[in-house]
């Protein structure tokens, strides 16, 4: 697809460009914004700050059962249709936690959260990078899967000032449609390691395995580190275990990908041999 000559600009980076928006305002909310209501919404609702993070676990959580179905829909139906309804569901059930009375409301908010943002992110996002890219795959992927900093660094001080100003239910309300409207180790690595390994072929069903496998990172991540802070009023030991634990699934990802190369090349070799 890359050696499109009728166009002056390839096509995929187009779609690069569409899936940056996406990265950028739908993906910060869950993985690095969240807490940024947890004082707030702890507070008024006097309950803990693990009980908090357990609302954004659910988000992580869910994706650790569901992203093998997930994958295989995107792939076999019309990924078009399945992401645009998602992108709508995600804002309503995003917009949905301003409602919440008690814990039991934000669980449920994040359900279709999750289950929303499943199908409108990460996976097809990914998707379809790998899908129009071949050899500046690794590139594309990268470019796209940078919204996901830039976003945290536009929207942490936009969140902070409507907090002080307007209160964590606005502020849910107000992001809600500032997400709808926008559409690395764990977003980046995982899928060109499994493109690279699986092929085009079998890569929507063995990433679907793969985002579970990152899924329960994530999830135990947070909530570790609530904990911890819980326990000891301090996030500086947390962080710490995190870093080390990021460190060792980098050299995983990488040592997984070398090893899968140097099997494939032996493999080829014997079969010629024979």
């Amino acid at each position: 697809m890359e050696n499109n000559k009728n166009s002056k600009i390839f096509y995929g980076w187009w779609v690069v460009l569409g899936c940056v928006l996406i990265t950028t305002t739908m993906v910060p909310p869950i993985m690095s914004l969240s807490n940024k209501f947890l004082i707030q919404v702890t507070t008024e609702m006097n309950i803990s700050r693990g009980a908090f993070t357990l609302a954004n676990t659910i988000v992580q959580g869910l994706g650790i059962f569901i992203s093998p179905i997930v994958s295989k829909n995107l792939a076999k139906g019309n990924m078009r249709k399945i992401q645009s309804i998602s992108i709508i569901g995600f804002v309503l059930a995003y917009a949905s936690y301003s409602l919440a009375k008690s814990p039991i409301h934000l669980y449920m908010s994040s359900f279709f959260v999750g289950l929303f943002y499943l199908n409108s992110t990460l996976i097809p996002v990914s998707m379809m990078v790998t899908n129009w890219f071949v050899e500046k795959r690794g590139i594309a992927m990268s470019v796209t899967m940078a919204g996901i900093g830039l976003g945290g660094t536009i929207f942490s001080p936009i969140v902070t000032n409507l907090l002080q100003n307007y209160g964590w239910r606005h502020t849910y309300l107000i992001m809600a449609v500032v997400f709808g409207f926008g559409n690395a180790i764990g977003t980046v690595i995982p899928p060109l390691v499994t493109s690279e390994v699986f092929g085009m072929e079998k890569y929507p069903e063995a990433y679907g395995m793969v985002n579970s496998a990152t899924q329960v990172g994530l999830s135990l991540g947070s909530l570790l580190v609530a904990s911890m802070y819980d326990l000891n009023g301090s996030y500086t030991l947390a962080w710490m275990l995190l870093l080390v634990l990021t460190a060792v699934t980098l050299f995983s990802w990488v040592g997984s990908c070398l090893a899968a190369k140097r099997y494939m090349a032996s493999d080829v070799e014997l079969k010629q041999a024979q």
